[in-house]
C-alpha cells in the first residue's frame, strides 16, 4: 500500500478514536495512540521494510521522560529516535512551548524526536541540527467528520524517510559515549528519587508496585551492608544510577575486544554480569551484587517492562551500536572520563564531594618524594616487601597507577585503593586491570574497594558480616582488613569540601571519626568566640587528614601525603590540627602547589579550582629514640607557570632533589604556621595594642586589653542585587517595579538585571516581594558602603531584613549591633580585613572609613570587621537587648593617649588609629605579623604614640583621610577635569560598561570609560599609576566603582553627573595617596622610638 493508503486508513481510525473519547469521557492524549501505533507499524511492513524494531509503551506507567515509541534497526541495533504523543486538539496546531522542558530532556540523547498529536508531526532531527520543523498530515482546523476524505500531506512521507534513514555502527570518543550513558544515568537517577520514597499502594500499575518495593528492599540492602549514608532518597538513586551506568561501560569495554557484530555486543554486555552472577571471576563484587538484586526488573517477565529495564534496554543497544577502537580500549583517558561524567550527571556532585583529579605529574612527585622520605627517615624504600600502602580516596587511581610505576623490581608491597563513589571506582578497576596485564606477579598485591572510609564501618572487626556474606558485604570485609594497621604510607588527594554530609543526620556513621577531630579543635575556652574558627574542620580535607594520621601513628611508623588546601598550611581556624601533627610526627615537609585564585591571585594551577591547593608530607617512627622537636621543610612552586609546574614536578627525584625543594626551615611559631613568616620582632608586635578583643564577651575580661572593645563583622545581604543602587530614586522605582504581582520574572531580569554576574533568583525576590513593596512606598532607603570608595543606597527595612533572615539558604546576616551604632550621626567607624593573605597574594591597604552601612564584603572574601566609637553591647541570643551605642574604648588606653585640642580623645583615637592602618610605613614594618590569615592571634596591633606631637600630627591626618572618603564632603575637580566633563554630550545609547587603560609614555594612564564593545565613551586627563591600580582589602578600587555604575547596574545611560562623581572619585584618591606619604613621614618617627609607645600592658592570648 501506498503512504496516501496508509494515511487515509489512519485517518478513519483516529476520527472514530477520537470522537469516541470525546463522547465518552476518555483522555484524548491516550485515547489515540493504538491508532497511531497501527500507523507506525503499517508504515515500518509496507514501505520500510528494513528492519525496524518498534518498541510502544501504551500506559507509560506515568513516568515523565520516557517516550511513547522507540525505534531500533534489528540488526545492527542503531537508534532511529523517538516519538512523544500529546493530546491532539483538532482546532489548534500543537503549540511545542508548555512541553520545552521534556523535549530538552530528550535531546540531550542527541537522537531524532517526533513530537506529535496525530495530526501534527514535529520533526527534530540530527540532520536539521534538531531544529524543529512541523508537518501537518491535514490542515487544521479539521471538519467534524470525514477526516479520512481529505488529502494527506505527502511531504510527511519525505520526513519519516529521513526519521527512519538507516543507522550503523559507529566509533565515537569515549569522552563522548560516556557524556551520553551519563545524561541517561541522570534520567535513571531522578525517576528512581521520584519512586523509592512512595508507599507501594501509591503506585499506579503492578509493575510500577514491583519496581516501588524493590527499590526500597535494594535501599534497605545497602544501607545495612554497605553504606548508611545511602539512608537518603538522592545519594541511594545516585548509586544506583552509577552503579547500572558504569557497570554498563565497563562490561562494553570487555565486550569490544576484536570484531563482532552489534547483536553480539548486545548480548556480550548483559552476559558478562550473569556471567559473573554464576561464579566467574568479575573484579566489581558490589556491581554483581547490585545487578544481583535488580536481576528481574532488568529482565522482566511477563512481558511488562519497567523503568528499570526501559533504561536498561536503551543503553545496551546504545553501547552494543558503539565500537571502541583498540587505542580507545588501551589507553584511556580516565582523569577525562570521569571529568565528562561529572560534567553530564551532575556537576554538584563534583562540589558536594569536592572531586578535583591528580594531575599524573604531581602523583608521579608526591610517590616519589613519599619513597625518598621513607628512606631519610627509616632507612629503606616505602615500597619493601610487606609494607603496605593506602590511598583513601583513590578516585580512579591515579596515585595507585603511579605507586605500580614507582614499585622496584622484586619487590611486592600490598597497595590498596577506597572509594566512595562508584564511577570512579569502576574507572580505577579497568584502569588497573590494564597496568597489571604487565605486572601479574604482584596483581594479587593490588585491591580496589568500594567503600566508605571514614564510617565506623570500617572500624568494625574483619569478621563481623554473616558466614555467608554477600558481595558488598565481602568488599566490606576486605576493606576492614586492609584498613588496620600497621599501614606503612597513606598517600592521595582527599576531596575538600563542607557540604557533603549534614553533621546531625550522620552523626552516628561517623562518630569515629568525629572522636578523633577532636584532637584538631581548640580548646574548650577557644570555642565561644563569635567569629566561628571551627566550621573550617567539618570540611572532609580534615576528616582523612585525621584518618590518615590516625592509621599512620597507630603503626611502629608511617608517612602520609596528602594533597591540602593552602590555607591548611597557615589559617587560624587550622591551628591546633597543625599543632596535633607537629606534636605526633617528627618531620613535616609542605609544598605549596597553586596560590588561592580568590584572592586575586593571576597565577596558573595544577588543579581546576579557584582554591589553592599544597602538598603535606608527615613521617613518624616510634622506634626513634632521638625525639626531638619537629624538623619542618617548606618549598614553593605556586608562582610558576603552569608548564613550570609541570616541568618541575616531571623531574627525577634524588636525595639531593628532595632537600632542594624543601629548601627553607619553618621555625614554629604561636599560630604553628606551616609556612615561613617575614621577620617582625615579635616583642615589639606583643607591645602594640590589639584593634579589638578576641573575646566574644561584652566588656573586656580582667587583664585583657584592646583599643576597641566590642566589634562585629558587617551586614551581609544574601540578596544584594535586589536591594542595593547607586541612585536614591531608581532603588525606589526599580523597588516598585519588581515587587509587582503578575509580572513575569523572566521580565524583571530582562528590565533590570540582564547582563549582571550574581543576578536575584525567582525564589528570592518572591519571598522579599512583600516587604520591598512597602519599603518602596515609604521611599525607605539608607547609605550603604558597598565596596571601599563605593557609596551606594541599600533597602534595609527591618522588615525586608527579616525576611531575609528566614530565609533557606539566605546566608542573611542583619548585624543590629552595626546598624545601631552606624545610626547615630557623630559616631566614627571603620571596617578591617581580618585575614589579610586571602584578599590578595600581597600586604597593601585593608581598612575603609565608613560614612554608612558597611557591607560585609567590604573585604574580599568577606567578614569585614567593624569598629566604632560607640557601639552596643552584643545581641544576647534571648531576651532584652538594649541596643544604644556606648563608649568603646578600653578605659585605660583612652585614659593615657595624649590630648589634642578641639578634638575629643576617643574621636582621636579613632582616627589616630585609621591613619596608623592605611600607612605604608606601618603596613611594611610589620608585614610579617600582619600578612597572614584569620585567628583570634592574628588580630592587628597597633603603636600608640605617647609623644603629643606625633599623636595629634596622625589623628589629624586619619580625620583627612577619612573625610576624603566621606561621599557628601565637597571635592574641587581641577580646570582641566572641568573642561573634560563640560565637553561630554549625553546620549541614551552611551551605556557604561567597563573601564579600560591606556599606559602614556610617562608611564602615567589614562582612564576610558567604555561600552560592551569596549569603545571610549569619556577618557580622563592622564593620572599616577598608583591611582589608577589602586587596591583596598583586595579589590580594584576603580573597577568596582565603574562596575557598580555602568549600565548593568544602574539601568540608566552614562550622564555627566556619573562623571562628575567619576572625576571626583579620583581626585579623592590622589589626594588620599598624597596625604598617606606624607603620614609615613611621621609614622616612621614613631616606628623608630618605641621607647617612646603607650605599651599595651597584657597582651590578648
Amino acid at each position: 500500500m501506498t503512504f496516501q493508503t496508509l494515511s487515509r486508513k489512519y485517518l478513519k481510525e483516529l476520527e472514530q478514536t477520537f470522537q469516541a473519547s470525546v463522547t465518552g469521557g476518555a483522555t484524548p492524549e491516550l485515547s489515540y495512540r493504538p491508532a497511531l501505533d497501527a500507523f507506525l507499524r503499517d508504515l515500518k511492513e509496507e514501505i520500510y521494510k528494513d528492519g525496524i524494531e518498534i518498541i510502544f509503551e501504551p500506559r507509560k506507567q506515568q513516568m515523565a521522560g520516557r517516550p511513547d515509541w522507540r525505534f531500533y534497526h534489528k540488526t545492527n541495533l542503531g537508534v532511529y529516535g523517538f516519538i512523544e504523543a500529546k493530546a491532539l486538539n483538532p482546532e489548534n496546531a500543537l503549540n511545542p512551548s508548555k512541553d520545552e522542558e521534556q523535549i530538552q530532556r530528550y535531546l540531550a540523547l542527541q537522537q531524532n524526536l517526533i513530537l506529535t498529536d496525530g495530526i501534527d508531526f514535529i520533526f527534530y532531527l540530527t540532520a536539521e541540527n534538531w531544529k524543529p520543523i512541523t508537518v501537518s498530515l491535514l490542515p487544521k482546523p479539521l471538519p467534524s467528520t470525514g477526516w479520512d476524505k481529505l488529502d494527506p500531506n505527502p511531504l510527511l512521507e519525505a520526513r519519516f524517510k529521513q526519521f527512519f534513514s538507516s543507522p550503523h555502527q559507529r566509533e565515537c570518543s569515549e569522552e563522548h559515549l560516556v557524556g551520553e550513558v551519563a545524561v541517561r544515568a541522570v534520567r535513571l537517577a531522578e525517576q528512581i528519587e521520584e519512586l523509592v520514597p512512595l508507599d507501594p499502594a501509591a503506585a499506579l500499575s503492578e509493575s510500577e508496585q514491583k519496581v516501588i518495593k524493590k527499590l526500597q528492599s535494594l535501599k534497605n540492602f545497602l544501607q545495612q551492608n554497605h553504606d548508611p549514608s545511602l539512608a537518603a532518597s538522592k545519594p541511594f538513586s545516585d548509586f544506583v544510577a552509577q552503579v547500572l551506568c558504569f557497570g554498563l561501560l565497563y562490561s562494553h569495554r570487555s565486550s569490544s575486544q576484536g570484531e563482532v557484530t552489534p547483536t553480539e555486543r548486545y548480548m556480550r554486555i548483559h552476559e558478562y554480569w550473569i556471567d559473573g552472577l554464576a561464579g566467574k571471576v568479575v573484579p566489581l563484587r558490589p556491581f554483581q551484587e547490585l545487578i544481583l538484586q535488580l536481576k528481574d526488573e532488568l529482565e522482566p517477565k511477563d512481558h511488562y517492562e519497567s523503568a528499570l529495564s526501559t533504561w536498561y534496554d536503551d543503553c545496551r543497544r546504545l553501547l552494543s551500536y558503539v565500537r571502541l577502537t583498540t587505542n580507545q580500549t588501551q589507553t584511556p583517558d580516565f582523569h577525562l572520563l570521569f571529568e565528562r561524567f561529572l560534567e553530564k550527571y551532575d556537576p554538584q556532585t563534583r562540589f558536594d564531594f569536592g572531586a578535583y583529579y591528580t594531575p599524573p605529574a604531581l602523583a608521579k612527585f608526591t610517590v616519589s618524594a613519599v619513597d625518598h622520605a621513607a628512606r631519610k627517615v627509616f632507612g629503606e624504600s616505602v615500597f619493601t616487601s610487606g609494607n603496605k600502602l593506602i590511598d583513601p580516596c583513590c578516585g580512579t587511581g591515579t596515585f595507585i597507577e603511579q605507586m605500580l610505576e614507582c614499585l622496584p623490581d622484586g619487590s611486592s608491597p600490598q597497595i590498596i585503593g577506597f572509594e566512595i563513589l562508584p564511577a570512579p571506582y569502576a574507572l580505577a578497576h579497568y584502569r588497573l586491570s590494564l597496568k597489571l596485564a604487565a605486572k601479574a606477579a604482584i596483581k594479587n598485591q593490588i585491591h580496589v574497594l568500594l567503600t566508605n572510609t571514614l564510617s565506623d564501618r570500617l572500624n568494625l572487626p574483619v569478621d563481623a558480616e554473616a558466614e555467608s556474606p554477600n558481595r558488598f558485604q565481602e568488599e566490606q570485609i576486605d576493606a576492614r582488613k586492609f584498613a588496620k594497621p600497621p599501614i606503612i604510607a597513606v598517600i592521595g588527594n582527599p576531596p575538600s569540601s563542607d557540604s557533603t554530609k549534614a553533621e546531625h543526620q550522620l552523626a552516628k556513621v561517623y562518630s569515629d571519626i568525629a572522636e578523633l577531630i577532636e584532637d584538631f579543635r581548640p580548646p574548650q575556652e577557644h570555642r565561644g568566640t563569635r567569629q566561628n574558627i571551627q566550621k573550617q574542620l567539618r570540611n572532609d580535607f580534615v576528616r582523612f587528614l585525621r584518618w590518615s594520621a590516625d592509621r599512620a601513628t597507630r603503626s611502629e611508623r608511617g608517612i602520609i601525603a596528602l594533597i591540602v588546601p593552602e590555607s591548611f598550611l597557615e589559617h587560624g581556624s587550622y591551628r591546633f590540627a597543625r599543632k596535633w601533627l607537629a606534636e605526633n610526627f617528627r618531620f613535616i615537609w609542605t609544598l605549596d602547589l597553586d596560590a588561592d585564585l580568590r584572592s586575586g591571585s593571576a597565577g596558573a594551577g595544577l588543579f581546576n579550582t579557584l582554591q589553592g591547593r599544597a602538598l603535606l608530607i608527615a613521617a613518624f617512627d616510634e622506634s626513634d629514640s632521638s625525639w626531638s622537636p619537629t624538623t619542618m621543610r617548606y618549598g614553593s612552586i605556586r608562582n610558576l607557570a603552569l608548564q613550570e609546574k609541570k616541568d618541575y614536578l616531571t623531574q627525577s627525584m634524588t636525595p639531593e632533589r628532595f632537600d632542594r625543594v624543601f629548601d627553607k626551615v619553618v621555625e614554629l611559631d604561636a599560630l604553628y604556621r606551616f609556612r615561613p613568616s617575614e621577620f617582625y620582632d615579635p616583642e615589639l608586635w606583643q607591645s602594640c595594642w590589639p584593634i579589638y578583643s578576641a573575646s566574644s564577651k561584652s566588656q573586656l575580661a580582667k587583664g585583657e586589653h584592646s583599643i576597641f572593645v566590642r566589634h562585629s563583622s558587617s551586614l551581609k545581604l544574601g540578596a544584594t542585587s535586589l536591594l542595593v543602587h547607586a541612585n536614591h530614586a531608581l532603588l525606589t522605582r526599580r523597588s516598585k517595579a519588581i515587587s509587582k504581582d503578575g509580572v513575569p520574572f523572566a521580565e524583571v531580569q530582562r528590565d533590570w538585571f540582564s547582563g549582571q554576574s550574581k543576578p536575584p533568583t525567582e525564589q528570592k525576590l518572591n519571598a522579599l516581594k512583600p516587604s520591598l513593596r512597602k519599603a518602596a512606598d515609604r521611599n525607605s532607603a539608607t547609605p550603604y558602603l558597598h565596596r571601599p570608595f563605593v557609596n551606594l543606597y541599600a533597602v534595609l527595612d527591618e522588615e525586608v531584613l527579616s525576611a531575609l533572615s528566614s530565609m533557606p539558604g539566605g546566608g542573611a546576616r542583619a548585624r543590629p549591633e552595626v546598624r545601631s551604632a552606624v545610626s547615630i550621626q557623630s559616631n566614627l567607624a571603620f571596617t578591617i580585613a581580618p585575614s589579610r593573605k586571602d584578599i590578595a597574594e600581597d600586604l597593601h591597604r585593608f581598612v575603609s572609613f565608613c560614612w554608612g552601612v558597611p557591607d560585609n564584603d567590604l573585604c574580599r572574601r568577606g567578614n569585614a570587621q567593624f569598629v566604632s566609637r560607640l557601639f552596643p553591647n552584643y545581641k544576647p541570643a534571648k531576651g532584652d537587648w538594649d541596643k544604644t551605642p556606648i563608649p568603646n574604648f578600653d578605659a585605660s588606653l583612652i585614659g593615657s593617649i595624649p590630648k589634642i585640642h578641639g578634638m575629643a580623645p576617643d574621636e582621636a583615637l579613632v582616627y589616630y588609629s585609621y591613619a596608623m592602618l592605611c600607612s605604608d610605613a606601618y603596613l611594611e614594618a610589620f608585614s610579617g605579623a600582619l600578612f597572614t590569615t584569620a585567628s583570634s592571634q592574628t588580630i592587628p596591633r597597633l603603636p600608640i604614640a605617647a609623644n603629643g606631637d606625633w599623636f595629634r600630627e596622625i589623628a589629624e591626618s586619619g580625620k583627612r583621610l577619612a573625610d576624603l572618603e566621606n561621599p557628601k564632603s565637597s571635592i574641587g575637580l581641577s580646570s582641566v577635569r572641568r573642561e573634560l566633563l563640560e565637553r561630554y554630550e549625553e546620549k541614551d545609547e552611551k551605556k557604561l560598561h567597563g573601564v579600560s587603560q591606556v599606559v602614556q609614555d610617562d608611564g602615567r594612564v589614562t582612564l576610558n570609560l567604555v561600552d560592551a564593545n569596549g569603545a571610549a565613551l569619556f577618557s580622563t586627563d592622564p593620572v599616577d599609576a598608583a591611582v589608577a591600580n589602586i587596591r583596598i582589602s583586595g579589590y580594584a578600587v576603580i573597577e568596582e566603582w565603574v562596575k557598580w555604575f555602568s549600565y548593568r547596574y544602574a539601568r540608566v545611560p552614562l550622564r555627566k553627573a556619573t562623571i562628575e562623581e567619576f572625576l571626583a572619585l579620583l581626585s579623592r584618591l590622589e589626594q588620599q595617596l598624597d596625604e598617606i606619604s606624607k603620614l609615613n613621614l611621621v609614622i616612621d618617627q614613631v616606628l623608630s622610638q618605641p621607647k617612646a609607645w603607650i605599651k599595651c600592658p597584657s597582651p590578648t592570648v
